[in-house]
C-alpha cells in the first residue's frame, strides 16, 4: 500500500497519468476532484452531501497493492485512509462522529459544543484536541508548490499513536483539556486587528474559534487567520456560513483551489501567502461585510 499526498491540481494529475490510483480521500482542489479507480472519498464544495470520509466503511479489495491519493492530512483524512484498509481504531464513544462534526463545522465550533456537551461527548473532545496537539508536533507541514510526497509512513504513525489512545483515553482526554486550554489562552497574542465584523490574526496555529473580543466585550461575525506554520489562510463565520458563504467568498478572492464549507473555508493548497496577502484580503472582506 501507497498514500500519496498531492496538495495542488496540478499535482494530481500528474500523479495520476502515470499511477493507478485505486482510492482517493479529500482529494479535492476547489471544485475538481481526483477521483479514485475503485472508490472516491470527498465531500466538499460539489462533492457537498456526501458521507465524510472518517465515517466510511468501504474496505479496498486489495489494500496491499493499494495507492490511495490524499489532498493533506488532518483527522477526517487520516480516518479515511485507515476505514479503506480495515485499520480504522474505535477511540471512544462518539469519537469519529465528532472528527465528522468537526470537518464540516471547523475546530472552531468545539469550544461551544465542548461546554454544551454530555460526559462522553466531553471525553471525545478533549481526545481530538489531543489528536490535534499531535498532528501539530509530529507530522510534517508539506508546503511547496505542487508536491508529490508519499506519506505512507506518516499514516502507519498516526494509526499507531490512535491505537495508543484508544487504550489510554482518560490520559489523552487530559493532555488534550490542558493543551485546548493553553491554546485559548495564547491565541489573542496573535491579534493584528479587530472591529465589530471581524477579528483578523496572524498566528502559527489554528485561531479561527477566536470570536470573543475582550475589548469588545462581544461575539465578533468572522475571524481571519493566516497560520504563519504553513501559510494559509483561513476565514470562518460563527453563525456557521448563514449570512455569508465562506467558501465562496475565499474562491472569489483566491480563486477556484480556494474552499470547504460555509462556515469555514481555506485558501489553495500549497500556496504559501504573507501578510500582505492577509491585509488584503481583510480589506476585501470588509467591503462584503459592512
Amino acid at each position: 500500500m501507497k498514500i500519496i499526498l498531492c496538495n495542488s491540481k496540478t499535482a494530481a494529475e500528474r500523479f495520476a497519468a502515470e499511477n493507478v490510483v485505486s482510492a482517493s480521500v479529500e482529494a479535492e482542489y476547489g471544485d475538481f476532484t481526483l477521483c479514485g479507480q475503485e472508490v472516491t472519498l470527498a465531500h466538499h464544495g460539489v462533492n457537498r452531501g456526501n458521507i465524510c470520509p472518517c465515517l466510511n466503511e468501504f474496505k479496498l479489495r486489495n489494500e496491499d497493492e493499494a495507492i490511495i491519493l490524499v489532498s493533506h492530512i488532518d483527522m477526517d483524512t487520516i480516518g479515511g485512509v485507515l476505514s479503506l484498509v480495515g485499520g480504522k481504531p474505535e477511540i471512544c464513544k462518539d469519537f469519529w462522529n465528532m472528527v465528522a462534526f468537526v470537518d464540516l463545522n471547523g475546530p472552531h465550533k468545539l469550544q461551544l459544543m465542548y461546554s454544551e456537551s454530555d460526559v462522553f461527548e466531553k471525553q471525545a473532545i478533549e481526545v481530538l484536541w489531543a489528536c490535534f496537539k499531535h498532528i501539530e508536533e509530529n507530522i510534517p507541514r508539506f508546503t511547496g508548490k505542487d508536491l508529490i510526497v508519499d506519506v505512507t509512513q506518516v499514516f502507519m504513525d498516526m494509526q499507531r499513536f490512535l491505537i495508543d489512545v484508544s487504550q489510554n483515553p482518560d490520559k489523552y482526554a487530559e493532555e488534550g483539556r490542558n493543551w485546548n486550554q493553553k491554546k485559548q489562552y495564547e491565541i489573542d497574542q496573535y491579534l493584528v486587528s479587530e472591529n465589530q465584523y471581524l477579528r483578523v490574526f496572524s498566528a502559527p496555529m489554528f485561531a479561527n474559534g477566536a470570536y470573543y473580543s475582550k475589548v469588545l466585550k462581544r461575539l465578533v461575525p468572522a475571524v481571519v487567520n493566516l497560520n504563519t506554520a504553513v501559510g494559509s489562510i483561513t476565514l470562518s463565520f460563527e453563525d456557521g456560513g448563514e449570512k455569508y458563504n465562506a467558501a465562496a467568498i475565499m474562491k472569489e478572492h483566491f480563486g477556484p483551489e480556494a474552499g470547504g464549507h460555509a462556515g469555514i473555508a481555506g485558501s489553495p493548497r500549497g500556496v504559501v501567502y504573507n501578510i500582505d496577502d492577509l491585509l488584503k484580503f481583510r480589506d476585501h472582506l470588509m467591503n462584503i461585510m459592512k
